[in-house]
This record gives C-alpha cells, structure tokens and sequence, in this order.
C-alpha cells in the first residue's frame, strides 16, 4: 500500500478503513505523533509507580498512548515488525491489565486501556487497587470523564473515593493535574491541535511535515504517470520550502484554531482524518487515472485542499462523521467580500490555457475565449445576450479564487502569522478576533473591553447602548422580573462598578494553584481558548463567538433569534446577579428609560421623584 492509499484510507467517507485509526486494529506501524501527553505518561509509567488516569473522549489518542507506553516500558522498537506484533498481541490480551508487565530494570506496569469495558463495580474496584499498590507498580488507566464520575461513585474504600474525587475536581476547577506523587490525572480534553510546543510548530504542522515533506513516502515526479493530478498538486501548494506554502499550512492551522475558539474540542484521529481529506479527497492514484480517462476535462479544482475544505461536495450525513470538517466549513471565505481582496479577482485577458489545476472548473457554453484572472484562473465567456452564464462563471471563479487567496493572501507583503491571521478574521467578519486573543495572553489591561461588555450587558437587558447618560462606570442589574420584559421603564435592582469586575483567561481562573503543583500544560499540549467574566464570584464562559456576539450588541446589533441560547443564558446569569443584590437603597428606587436614570424617594409608601 502506498502513500496516498494510507491517506485515503483514513477519510471516513466512502470505503474508509477505520482500522488504520484505531490503534487496537492496525497491522503495522502508522504514523507517530509525539504529544506532550506520551512524553508525561511514559515518564511516570518509566518509574513503576502510582495511579496514573489518563481521561478523554474517545479520538484523543489514549489508546495510543497505551501502545507507546508499552513500547517505551519494554524497550521494544516501533518500527520492527515483530515487537510491533507483540505489543499489539499484548494490548489485546489481558495479561497487562490482570499480571501486568515487567521491564528489564524490574519495574512494574499494569495498564487498563478502557474501563467502560466493564462494570463500574469492577472499575471501582480497581481504582482501589491501583491506589492502594502505587509505592509498588504504575497502574495506568484509560477512561473517559463521564465513565469516571460513575465509577468514583462506586468506590466502597471511602478514603480511595475521597482521594479519586477530588484529584479530578482539582485538575477541572484549578487546572492541576496532581496534588500526590502517588496519583496522577492527565486530562486529554484540554489537548490542543494548535498549541505552539517547544520546537515552535503546532501538531497539525507536525502531521503535514511528516505526510508531505518526506519525499521516500512519495513516488518521484512523473514516475506516477498522471497528468493534472489534484493530490499531486496540493502536495505541491503545501510541501515547505516557500513563503507561500508556509502561509497555506499557517492558514489551515488558524482554521483548527477557530474551531478550538468557537467551543469544538479536536481529538488527534479527528484531526488526523480531516487532514488527510485535505490531501486526498479520499482520491487515490487509480482513483485520478479513471476520472482522466473521462469526458469531465476539468474537475481536477474540486479537489484542490481549499475547495476540499470549503467546497460543497459531502453530504450531511457524510459530514456528521467529520464534526470538524462541517464546523470549519462555516468559516468559508467565499461567502463574505472583502474589498482589499476582491479587487485582485478583476478579469483581465483573453486566453485558452490554464496554469494552475486547482484554478480551474467545468466551464458554461461551448465558446473557447476565456478570461484570465489576475492570479492564473480562467473563466470561459459565452458571448449569450443576457450574459448570465457568464456573470454565473465569472462567479464560481470569484468564490474558487476568495477560497485560495484566505490561504496566500495575494495582496499582503507582511509575514507576521499575527497579522496575517488578522486579515483572515477580517475576511470572515470575525471582527474581535486580535481583541479576543489578546485577552487570551493578557487580560490585566481590558479597561476599555470592559466599557464594551458592560454596554453589551445592558442591552440585553433592554438599556440601549447608545442612551449617553448611561454611564460604563459601572453595570447597571435591572429587577429580575424585568430583564427580559424590554420595557422602556424598567427599575434598577443593582449597580456594581467596572473595577470589581474582571476578564480572566483559563489560567488567570486557575490562580488558585499557587505554582507548586504540576498544571494541565505540564502534561498535554494545551492552548486555552474561552476567557470568564467574573462578577461577583460568578463567572460567565465567553468563547469567541459569545464574545463577538456581545461586542456588537454594545453596539446596538442585537439578533436575538439567531443568538438566543448564548442570549438566554446570558439573562440567566445577569438574572442570578440581580437577585442576591445585598447593596440596595431600601428608600430609593431607579428608573432606567430612554431619557437616563432616574431616582425616586419611597416615603409612606409614597413615590417622590428627586
């Protein structure tokens, strides 16, 4: 099998073979992606003790992580083919998880690769036994959050159950990930596909360098005897060595990293499929060879990566199995003009070649003229009266080269990634994304967010954000029972000025650890992406999305149909605020309307305005 028929066999549409992604089934040794997590679990399996829970949705790669650990452990090589039959023999067999394993330095390791295939009562009951034999062998143990919780619940050892429970309440609230060196939790939730690690690239840069630059997994040009061939050509737009390539494989991380801040967790095999999709469509070379030997001349830009990412060519269902794929295909370029862009789209010259494969599509009419676009495309003209097929050609070239210009960005000189991401943000209307990161790695001066945010708040309360004499001093509660009413008189329950209010970054949430217990980034590649409006020692979760959604409510933008789970829960919080008010005037009551804020005396129970 080569190359390319690896990579179409990880696409999970069609004649996916989901035994090369799922490490209990492979045959051979697939790619090895060195993660902090590996690192940190061997490390401590190395030492041959302690309780080592290694929790995460299934796709994270714990199963993975089992099998080097074995490999580590037992000093065997990945790349022989028979110690790779005996691990795998192993990591299907019982005896790790009821003898264990030995290494040749007389340690000792007991690895479970997945409690949920037993009862929670036998899962229990290991967990005690793991704790209770941690100064004499290493136990690891794979089990997802929720499969965990149920089985903490279980533990009859009530010192074991306290110490299991509030290990993981420790590494979710505070962000630690050990408080004893005899037990350890390694939460691959909080992994992330983007995070810079210490070589400075990220683990979907590290998976495009293994697949693409290394030219002994791909035959040499020519000797695959295609012409115009899609793989080939995104190989060639994304293999480094250029300025280019490296914006290209910049702008499909920072696609990742939308994802991440629009709230949707990455696992590596989703990671790993999406990637492959990428560069292959699923295609292999036979595959390209049968679509040459047809009458469609042209259908080779209908797999080129950007369309690939952004193209309309999977079903629904299809796209169910990618969550990843149909979350970052909302963030298509096409659909949003940009005028600093578009204006390098104009078409220029007459011509009948074309240079560029993944420039060009099924053209309308039978006219053989076509215009050329600035940056190689072309579009062929009909000459009709009405010109709509060729207003509907020039159209598809203008969405073909918006898709591929997110990625070069034909009109930027700079190669500062932050800018340049920057310029991508803008193109998708993601306005607050500089703001939003910034934040993320400095959060101390956010005065003027503040301002942003608390006019925000009030006019999801009803208060307009653009009445003048409502002050951003200070956040103004309405009475719980008229935050949702919208009434132009409406009485204030509470105030609370900006500086007792804070934004905080996860690691700012997690100030409680005061530095001396082992953190979360410690132990995985992780990148933090919601920031928390504190008030009042109640926090409010602000992914990118909740955040740009109320940085254009404070400025008077509110739809509230489109946005009415994010609007609901924020009226919930701002309700649960108002409603434990312990500062209020008991003899004066405020007024917000459209004219400002007004006081009025309550005297016998009389109403006296001031």
């Amino acid at each position: 099998m080569n190359h390319v028929e690896y990579l179409s066999k990880l696409v999970p549409f069609g004649n996916a073979s989901f035994k090369d992604i799922i490490s209990e089934l492979q045959d051979t040794p697939s790619i090895s992606i060195e993660t902090k997590c590996i690192t940190v679990v061997k490390d401590h399996c190395r030492k041959g003790v302690g309780l080592i829970i290694l929790t995460g949705n299934a796709g994270h790669g714990k199963t993975f992580i089992c099998r080097e650990v074995l490999f580590d452990f037992l000093n065997k090589d990945r790349s022989d083919s028979d110690h790779f039959k005996d691990i795998s023999k192993l990591l299907l067999g019982e005896e790790i998880s009821d003898k264990g394993v030995e290494s040749g330095e007389g340690k000792k390791l007991v690895v479970h690769k997945d409690l949920s295939d037993m009862s929670t009562y036998q899962a229990a009951d290991l967990l005690h036994k793991g704790l209770s034999a941690a100064k004499s062998k290493a136990t690891l143990v794979c089990v997802n959050e929720g499969r965990l919780r149920e089985t903490i619940n279980e533990i009859k050892d009530p010192d074991t159950k306290k110490r299991i429970r509030a290990g993981l309440e420790h590494c979710i609230n505070d962000g630690v990930s050990s408080t004893d060196s005899d037990l350890t939790f390694i939460n691959m939730n909080y992994q992330s596909v983007t995070a810079i690690r210490s070589d400075g690239t990220t683990l979907v840069e590290q998976t495009l360098k293994e697949w693409l630059d290394n030219d002994a997994l791909w035959l040499p040009s020519g000797e695959h005897g295609l012409d115009n061939c899609p793989i080939m050509r995104n190989r060639e737009l994304l293999i480094s060595g250029t300025n280019e390539s490296k914006r290209r494989r910049h702008g499909i991380v920072f696609l990742f990293r939308l994802a991440e801040l629009f709230g949707h967790s990455t696992t590596i095999r989703e990671m790993i499929m999406t990637l492959a999709y990428i560069i292959t469509g699923g295609l292999t070379f036979e595959d390209v060879k049968n679509r040459n030997r047809g009458n469609d001349k042209q259908w080779q830009s209908k797999y080129a990566f950007h369309q690939l990412i952004f193209g309309e060519g999977r079903t629904e269902s299809e796209l169910e199995l990618l969550p990843l794929l149909k979350k970052i295909k909302c963030f298509d370029p096409s659909r949003c003009s940009w005028r600093k862009s578009d204006d390098n789209y104009i078409v220029g010259m007459d011509r009948a070649t074309q240079k560029d494969s993944d420039l060009s599509f099924d053209h309308l009419g039978n006219k053989r003229d076509a215009h050329e676009t600035m940056q190689g495309g072309h579009v062929e003209g009909t000459g009709t009266e009405s010109g709509d097929e060729e207003a509907e050609s020039i159209k598809k070239a203008v969405i073909l080269l918006r898709r591929r210009d997110f990625f070069d960005l034909w009109s930027e000189d700079s190669q500062e990634e932050n800018l340049l991401n920057q310029e991508r943000a803008n193109r998708l209307g993601l306005l607050n994304y500089s703001s939003f990161e910034r934040l993320l790695n400095d959060s101390e001066n956010c005065e003027n967010e503040k301002k942003e945010l608390i006019k925000a708040l009030h006019a999801l309360q009803g208060i307009t954000p653009w009445n003048h004499h409502i002050t951003t001093s200070k956040l103004r509660l309405l009475h719980s029972a008229f935050i949702k009413a919208n009434s132009d008189y409406s009485p204030i329950n509470r105030e609370i000025k900006k500086g007792l209010i804070e934004i905080n970054s996860e690691p700012q949430a997690w100030r409680a650890n005061d530095g001396s217990l082992k953190k979360i980034s410690d132990t995985c590649d992780w990148r933090h992406n919601n920031l928390y409006l504190k008030i009042d020692n109640k926090e409010l979760l602000l992914t990118l999305e909740r955040y740009s959604y109320l940085i254009k409510a404070s400025e008077g933008y509110y739809a509230k149909s489109f946005y009415s789970s994010d609007v609901e829960r924020i009226q919930n919080f701002l309700s649960n605020l108002s409603s434990t008010a312990d500062d209020c005037e008991e003899d004066t009551l405020k007024i917000v309307s459209l004219d400002g804020v007004k006081e009025y005396t309550i005297d016998n129970n009389q109403i006296e305005y001031n």
